[in-house]
């Protein structure tokens, strides 16, 4: 894949411009300059910093150092002429007002371009915003430039890459072990359901030791998920080596958002015939009962009027007292009339 990497230096750019000329490493035909004259590079920006009064200070980012490394499997596609047109149209459609010096390197067994760009803007004076947000667009214009050029093993994965740290094995096009290392956490994180469980199985399965720290940064406490691979003397800060997602946080909610899933999955199963049927059983059951319990409820009632009425007699035919067989009720009184008196 095509790496960009980006760095800044407060140092002058005349010794990087000098390194990077170098006979052994590029020819004439190789360097190029947008916004300015590849000859002096370095004093070119020098006038341009003292007209807009940019630069003069000891702490001041001079200069951006850009990277762009092809894939050694497009070798076979790309000449170093072609690699060095594609930097000239990098660099104008990033840097646009920017002085910037062009030179593709053929000293490795990855073709490379290499961008210095001066911080200061020659149009308005403006200094380099060098943040996330450009380093994607660097990206971005890199992976464009490769699919037109068909070279399609030089295409970066943004969605994963841009959350890395990118090494100078990497940057050569060979393996590191921070890479294998990345491997190994990006596959266990996958089926870990929590962060102790993550730890166990990176132990387990590789041989990877784990342990979380608190330390003090910028006046905060925080924890710190650090690695300890096979093989290593010591523990180190997985979010500073390795990328933003290898470190506590990422992890944790990687792993939580796994637990929800396996939770959903179990909760979410559909229920068989059977159990419908099996519970339909249930209910009918329980309906039967309770009609019986109301049916019993009312015999036993009935049962007791009869029997008290039993003992009632029982009780007349023990004082000789017949129960008349129609028992006739006494005549309600009339009333009195009285006539009213004036």
């Amino acid at each position: 894949m095509a790496v960009i990497k980006r760095m800044s230096s407060k140092a002058n750019v005349g010794k990087l411009e000098k390194y990077l000329k170098q006979e052994d490493k590029t020819e004439e035909k190789l360097i190029s300059a947008t916004n300015c004259d590849c000859e002096d590079f370095a004093k070119q920006c020098e006038i341009t910093n003292a007209f807009y009064n940019k630069n003069q200070n000891q702490n001041d980012r001079k200069y951006y150092h850009i990277i762009q490394s092809f894939s050694p499997k497009d070798n076979e596609k790309l000449t170093h002429e072609q690699a060095h047109k594609i930097g000239v149209e990098f660099a104008e459609k990033n840097f646009k007002g920017f002085e910037v010096l062009v030179v593709t390197h053929k000293d490795k067994e990855h073709i490379h371009n290499h961008f210095v760009v001066n911080s200061v803007s020659l149009e308005n004076g403006k200094k380099y915003r060098a943040d996330n947000k450009s380093l994607w667009q660097l990206r971005r214009t890199s992976n464009e430039l490769c699919q037109q050029n068909n070279l399609i093993n030089s295409i970066q994965p943004l969605e994963k890459r841009a959350k890395e740290k990118i090494n100078d094995a990497e940057i050569r096009g060979k393996e590191s072990w921070q890479g294998n290392l990345k491997r190994q956490i990006i596959e266990v994180s996958k089926n870990a359901i929590s962060l102790d469980d993550f730890r166990k199985k990176l132990n387990e399965k590789y041989n990877v030791e784990t342990q979380i720290v608190t330390r003090t940064r910028k006046g905060e406490k925080e924890e710190i998920l650090e690695y300890k691979p096979k093989g290593n003397r010591k523990f180190f800060d997985g979010q500073r080596r390795l990328g933003t997602e290898f470190g506590k946080e990422y992890i944790h909610e990687l792993t939580r958002r796994n637990a929800e899933k396996e939770r959903g999955r179990t909760e979410t199963e559909p229920r068989t015939d059977t159990s419908s049927i099996e519970d339909a059983i249930r209910n009918r059951q329980a309906e039967l009962i309770n009609a019986d319990i109301e049916h019993r409820k009312r015999e036993l009632e009935k049962s007791n009027i009869e029997h008290e009425r039993d003992r009632e007699r029982e009780n007349q035919k023990g004082t000789g007292v017949a129960e008349p067989k129609n028992r006739i009720e006494p005549a309600k009184e009339k009333p009195t009339y009285k006539p009213r008196t004036r």
